[in-house]
């Protein structure tokens, strides 16, 4: 969720923003973020009202996620979305605080996205702002892997600078 600066001369905009659970104006994001730290999908932005099982269910995430990762035979190795629901937030209870790390730091490499009110949604492409400072965030982690700590807490490196900017 990035909170945006409330717009003051239109009523419509400000009711389609207002998260009544947070009691902000915002845009959502939807993201999977790799074990080694990396954002790998970043969809939106989505209206700040919408519900989180809605935009997960537009997105079709799962059906476009099972095209990228194969299935393996190792029990020990599988993925898994944190989605908010009762039986994923038990599953995944140890490690989904490793996953907010990383959309904490756009927010702390990117000052800008943190400071609402130049996040001004007639003045600024507020999407694009927040899709290139995950995709430098991205780059950040590719080059000062030692300091990272989701890619730290799960023992694994991000791909070198040159193989993410590849594909």
């Amino acid at each position: 969720m990035q909170t945006v600066c409330c717009p003051t001369r239109d009523r419509d905009n400000q009711s389609v923003l207002y998260n009544s659970w947070k009691h902000i104006h915002a845009l959502k994001f939807q993201a999977v973020v790799t074990p080694d730290g990396i954002t790998s999908s970043l969809l939106g932005p989505f209206i700040g009202s919408c519900h989180d099982h809605f935009i997960y269910t537009i997105s079709k995430i799962e059906n476009r996620l099972k095209k990228y990762l194969a299935p393996t035979s190792d029990s020990e190795k599988y993925y898994a979305l944190y989605d908010h629901n009762k039986f994923c937030n038990k599953s995944m209870s140890k490690v989904h605080i490793a996953v907010e790390w990383d959309f904490g730091e756009v927010q702390k490499y990117f000052k800008y996205c943190k400071y609402k009110y130049a996040m001004k949604t007639k003045e600024n492409n507020l999407a694009k702002i927040y899709q290139l400072s995950s995709i430098f965030k991205n780059m950040y982690h590719c080059i000062n892997h030692k300091k990272l700590s989701t890619g730290s807490y799960f023992n694994l490196l991000p791909p070198s600078l040159e193989d993410y900017i590849s594909g």
